[in-house]
């Protein structure tokens, strides 16, 4: 038998009884926790944390910003506080006007027609 070939045997030898020996011979449950296992009690849950000194809600206030008068002449009807026009002359300035706030402004979808309808509500008190 050739002299060389015997440590390269023995080499792969130990190797494989050294796995066989030493390595994981059974499963072991997985060591990531579940969902389960790290959510918080029913109790300990808060949808909402106010704000740093108040015990009230702190809501972001945004000004929203949308043009009514983009439409074609004639093809839109306005709808102020329960006043039908369809002027965007009259519409304009009626809402531009100063004192005037919009508390509530829809557009409906256009008709078999072409046409729409804008609903706007507006009050005098901020």
């Amino acid at each position: 038998m050739n002299y060389q070939l015997i440590p390269t045997l023995l080499t792969c030898l130990l190797l494989c009884t050294g796995t066989a020996l030493f390595g994981q011979s059974k499963n072991t449950p997985v060591s990531f926790p579940t969902y389960n296992q790290i959510k918080p009690a029913r109790e300990e849950i808060m949808d909402y944390v106010p704000g740093p000194g108040s015990g009230k809600p702190d809501y972001m206030k945004q000004k929203v910003v949308f043009n009514l008068f983009d439409y074609p002449a004639g093809s839109v009807t306005y709808i102020i506080n329960g006043k039908p026009t369809t002027d965007e002359k009259t519409a304009k300035e009626v809402i531009n006007k100063k004192g005037n706030y919009v508390k509530k402004a829809s557009i409906n979808g256009p008709t078999e027609d072409g046409k729409r309808t804008i609903y706007i509500d507006y009050t005098t008190n901020k």
